[in-house]
């Protein structure tokens, strides 16, 4: 019997392993994951992966043992079930050949209570109520700010190019980000995350882009002596109303407006040029937007999806040789509508007025472009958040409402390119802009639930069979709704 998912889970839900064929294999073998970080009280089914088959992931009966029964016991199938913090290995012998792997088990201090979600394409991250924050998902890049042991994932591709394999660092389940820091909010991006401390301090890890891009593996204190009142990496806000973008500057992401040493990136974050002081600043990494104080909306950095917002047929900067029109500076957008609100996402971006009405602009369909801020319809939010792409947004009611060109995947619902009501098992009072697998929200039980075709983003603890453990989604799913582990 094979299975695709070697799932965290509670021992009622547990196949028994009189239930498994045996695992036939007729040469060498290894232990999949290669390394597991479990949680006490949960387990996971591991598999055996034929060498000689590309990988092959078999899930079966066979000699299991624990060297260490106090941390992790093992079933005569590979369902190991954690059962106290510690180290053990866990092997199997087949026909006189044997392979071992590791399993980490930590326990959760307490039940955590997150108060602020945020999710990338392959990581997520949350703040819990005492100022602690904890990631799941890929730790390729460092991303996930731990360097303790965690889960080994992999990814294949066998195709024209022939048969390639991938093994990362990854978390199934939240791992605590190792600093002593008390944190307030925090933002992914591709490779990194960035966040702030209670004191308006600024923190990244992961992938920081400069002009030779560095991996920070654990979370280092940027930006100056600075107070920060909010980041949107790569750009943060100070509470004295000033912008600061670090990075690439190859579209005007750094919002210079003029040739100068940093015009090529910059490792540390740079003051955007032009004097606006700002409310609100919102970034993808290559298009950023700003409100001012009075609610008027700037713009700089790439246009290729029209993000900008300054209508077609956008005249080349005079600084910056790129293609459609991108700004070296921010630059006000033609509207009589001011805002209160404002998120960048991926290929779109929206705002709230202070009555809660959503415009957006930017990437709406294949061959589908809205040039300039453009009512989303007559219904009022309280919060927005704009992702890779679409939009979900919390109504005046506190009903959830999501939109855009990948609705399907974040919201378990059919594509909506207008606002429509999304029906959870339970109700958000929060959520996180949408990644392209899924995305999270916080209930009004205080409980974080993640729904999300990437078994890596729902932070449940499962692992995929062999080949899907990246992040990404595996073809053809549909999302799936979960609590994240920790908070009971």
């Amino acid at each position: 019997m094979a299975a695709a998912a070697l799932g965290c889970s509670p021992d009622s839900a547990v196949t028994p392993a009189d239930k498994f064929d045996p695992i036939q294999v007729t040469g060498d073998f290894i232990v999949a994951p290669d390394t597991s970080l479990l949680v006490v009280g949960r387990g996971r089914r591991l598999a055996v992966e034929d060498m000689s088959r590309l990988y092959k992931a078999i899930v079966g009966r066979a000699n299991w043992r624990s060297s260490n029964p106090a941390v992790a016991t093992v079933d005569g199938a590979g369902y190991v079930h954690a059962l106290g913090e510690g180290m053990t290995t866990i092997s199997v012998t087949i026909n006189g050949r044997s392979a071992g792997a590791p399993v980490f088990v930590q326990r959760y201090p307490a039940p955590l209570r997150f108060v602020q979600v945020s999710v990338g394409s392959s990581h997520a991250c949350g703040v819990t109520s005492d100022g602690a924050i904890y990631c799941w998902g890929d730790n390729s890049l460092s991303e996930l700010g731990a360097t303790r042991p965690s889960d080994s994932c992999e990814a294949y591709y066998n195709g024209s190019l022939g048969f390639h394999r991938w093994v990362s660092r990854c978390s199934a389940a939240p791992v605590r980000v190792q600093s002593g820091e008390h944190f307030t909010s925090v933002v992914v991006r591709p490779g990194s995350t960035c966040a702030l401390n209670a004191g308006g301090a600024l923190f990244c890890w992961g992938r920081v882009a400069g002009e030779n891009e560095v991996v920070w593996p654990l979370p280092r204190r940027t930006g100056g002596d600075r107070v920060y009142a909010s980041v949107s990496p790569p750009c943060a806000l100070t509470v004295d109303g000033d912008a600061y973008c670090w990075g690439s500057n190859e579209h005007g992401n750094l919002g210079l407006g003029a040739k100068t040493p940093e015009s090529v990136s910059s490792l540390d974050p740079v003051p955007v040029s032009g004097g606006v002081k700002w409310k609100a600043v919102s970034s993808n990494g290559d298009t950023s937007c700003g409100l001012s104080m009075d609610g008027a909306l700037y713009c700089w950095g790439e246009n290729w999806h029209a993000q900008l917002g300054l209508g077609p047929d956008l005249p080349p900067d005079s600084i910056l040789d790129c293609f459609f029109g991108c700004r070296s500076a921010p630059t006000r957008v033609p509207t009589t509508v001011t805002f209160a609100q404002l998120s960048v996402g991926t290929v779109s971006d929206c705002a709230l007025t202070a009555e809660g009405e959503a415009y957006c602009w930017g990437f709406r369909r294949s061959g589908d472009l809205i040039y300039s801020p453009t009512s989303a319809g007559p219904q009022r939010f309280r919060s927005l958040a704009t992702g890779d792409m679409e939009s979900c947004a919390i109504s005046l009611d506190s009903h959830l409402f999501c939109w855009g060109a990948g609705a399907y995947l974040s919201t378990l619902m059919p594509p909506a390119l207008d606002p429509t009501a999304v029906n959870l098992p339970v109700v958000v009072s929060s959520v996180a802009a949408p990644a392209f697998v899924g995305t999270c929200g916080i209930g009004t039980d205080q409980i974080l639930y993640c729904w999300s075709s990437s078994n890596l983003l729902r932070g449940a603890g499962e692992l995929m069979a062999a080949g899907y453990n990246s992040g990404l989604s595996m073809p053809d799913t549909m999302p799936e709704f979960s609590e994240v582990l920790g908070q009971r």
